[in-house]
């Protein structure tokens, strides 16, 4: 009975054998020889997902009976991948090197045997561990192997990415081929980021040299670009912070809310959104508050976020493809005002754009790519800074030529203007000296006689001294502003803000776009009036802190808005339309034009003004 069960447990022992080595031979298997290095074997790899942390033997064997394969599990996913192949050596070649080329996996393990041999933890790393954790210091992640010539091995990957986005390129390589594309690597990156260090010292210049807003946020805007693509890259990783645990995994999606945010910055300085394009003004700023609310819960509550990467993630793209079709749709209407700056921008934001939309779709698993050095993101971005720098280039050179166009123009005319001015005033004087000889100099001779008899019947001298000076102010108002006929109106409002900002509590900006240099005297005087009535009414009224002042021509029109940050119209006072009101609103119905007044208590007042160049 005893011989009979040990012959029992013999047999199945044997049986056990023989299923086991099956098994093993279910395993994907390639060839090592000189046509295989470099080549990406993704395709042939047996891939396995598990909910839970298993063994290594465990994964193995149930890649050998259920795995899938190639890039089968690519996308989100929210369980551990395995990824093993058998590797059969037809080379006289016994170094190997198996490279996986996504730097941003988190944690790696990597096991390795022969037939003879148990599968051993040969390597420990990922994004999460510090540099020296490699074998190879390398951007991507290497695994040295030996392969003995005519031997057969086994090499086994856990990939540990849950809750985010996981590509898992695989290629094979010789040591010495992998050591010298290593090196060519090296050098397209450093053409790649070399382009960005010029087109960032350009940039530099034409801020120093121009001191635009715009350019300063396209300068942000492109370092982050730049900063994304070299922690992207794995090369931030391997020369900034080699020893780090945790910045890989926050520098990328920290970066890319600087990268937005300045984009949609940007874009709205670049193109004066607000005043041009009120509607996709709003939703770039939506989409900015989105982004900033996102990075600012990443920052207080980093556990939570990471549970729910997923949702930011999705949050996240969503914002970014937002942004850039917005900014496309302005680049493209923005044709009316400047052609050629249009064309570059549009093509810019194209081309990032569709590398975003690429790039989304390789994170969700919807596309395959091919495996190459730069991604689609990576190149997309190259193109859109060149295209970016090329229309700033464009922008300075138009304002230097028109600045120069500006200056000889004004060198041609000051003296023709001059002597206008001249003669109009000459003019004014003898008309304002008439009325003082004859009405008011005959009034204070009134009073003089009225004052020396004292026969005389009594007249209150106050009282004509007052009507005396009322009269005086009332011609002082009608004279025209000083200086608007000579400099224009640009130059008099300016000089008006300037004046202002030296007395006043309230900080004025000024700001003139693209303004005609032959706008009636009519219409350039009742504009000048607008602005100086608006200003008086936030100097009485609206207790600001700051106002802005703005003169932008739109095709046949001309856009002033004025707006300050104080305390709006108060509802008590909203009933009824104030003297200051009253009269802005008079002039631009003289002119023409159509006003607009918004206001909420404590949100300060804007008013635009639209006033059409022709009559």
């Amino acid at each position: 009975m005893r011989c009979r069960e040990a012959c029992i447990a013999i047999f199945t022992s044997i049986l056990m054998c023989l299923w086991s080595v099956s098994a093993f031979g279910q395993l994907s298997s390639i060839e090592l020889s000189t046509r295989i290095s470099g080549q990406a074997v993704t395709e042939s790899l047996s891939v396995l997902k598990s909910g839970d942390s298993i063994t290594a033997d465990e994964a193995f064997e149930g890649l050998a009976k259920e795995g899938k394969s190639g890039s089968y599990y690519y996308g989100f996913v929210q369980n551990y991948i395995w990824i093993g192949l058998s590797l059969h050596n037809k080379d006289e070649n016994t170094a190997w090197i198996i490279e996986i080329r996504n730097p941003n996996i988190n944690f790696i393990e990597f096991y390795g045997r022969s037939y003879s041999d148990s599968l051993k933890l040969q390597t420990s790393t990922g994004r999460a561990a510090p540099m020296s954790s490699r074998n190879i210091r390398h951007t991507n992640f290497a695994f040295p192997i030996e392969v003995a010539a005519g031997e057969t091995a086994d090499v086994l990957f856990m990939l540990d990415k849950r809750r985010s986005s996981l590509q898992y390129p695989v290629s094979i390589w010789s040591e010495k081929e992998f050591y010298q594309r290593q090196q060519l690597n090296y050098a397209y990156y450093g053409l790649y980021f070399g382009a960005f260090i010029f087109v960032a010292l350009i940039s530099v210049i034409a801020y120093l040299v121009s001191f635009y807003t715009k350019i300063l946020w396209y300068l942000l805007y492109m370092l982050s670009v730049g900063a994304f693509v070299f922690v992207d890259s794995g090369l931030a990783q391997k020369y900034l912070y080699p020893d780090s645990y945790t910045i890989g995994g926050h520098a990328r999606i920290g970066i890319s809310y600087v990268m937005l945010i300045t984009l949609n910055l940007f874009v709205t300085s670049y193109f004066s959104t607000k005043a041009l394009f009120t509607s996709i003004h709003r939703v770039i700023k939506v989409c900015s508050v989105v982004v900033a609310s996102l990075a600012a819960f990443h920052l207080l509550f980093t556990g939570l976020a990471i549970q729910n990467a997923t949702a930011m993630i999705f949050t996240l793209y969503s914002a970014i493809l937002c942004s850039f079709g917005a900014a496309i749709i302005v680049a493209v209407r923005y044709y009316t005002v400047d052609k050629y700056s249009s064309l570059l921008f549009a093509g810019a934001f194209s081309f990032i754009f569709v590398a975003g939309i690429l790039f989304i779709c390789t994170e969700f698993g919807l596309l395959r790519l091919p495996s190459l050095l730069f991604t689609p993101i990576q190149i997309g971005s190259l193109f859109e800074i060149v295209f970016l720098s090329s229309g700033i280039v464009w922008q300075i050179r138009l304002a230097k030529k028109d600045h120069a166009k500006l200056v000889g123009k004004i060198n041609r005319l000051e003296n023709e203007n001059l002597r206008a001015y001249i003669r109009g005033s000459e003019k004014e004087r003898e008309r304002v000296a008439m009325e003082l000889h004859d009405e008011i100099g005959s009034r204070l001779s009134q009073i003089s006689r009225n004052t020396a008899s004292a026969s005389s019947e009594p007249i209150d001298t106050q009282t004509e001294i007052q009507a005396v000076v009322q009269k005086v102010r009332l011609l002082s108002h009608k004279l025209s502003p000083f200086g608007l006929s000579v400099h224009g109106l640009t130059a008099a409002l300016d000089q008006v803000v300037r004046q202002t900002n030296e007395s006043s509590s309230v900080v004025y900006s000024f700001q003139a776009i693209d303004m005609p240099d032959d706008l009636p005297d009519d219409k350039a005087i009742q504009i000048f009036r607008i602005v100086q009535e608006s200003i008086q009414n936030i100097e009485k009224h609206s207790k600001a802190k700051k106002a802005e002042i703005q003169l932008i021509r739109l095709d046949d029109e001309i856009v002033v808005t004025i707006e300050d940050d104080g305390v709006g119209i108060l509802p008590e006072k909203n009933k009824s339309k104030g003297i200051g009101l009253y009269n802005i609103e008079k002039r631009v119905a003289y002119i023409g034009g159509r006003l607009s007044v918004t206001s909420q208590p404590g949100n300060g007042v804007e008013i635009m003004v639209t006033m059409p160049l022709t009559s």
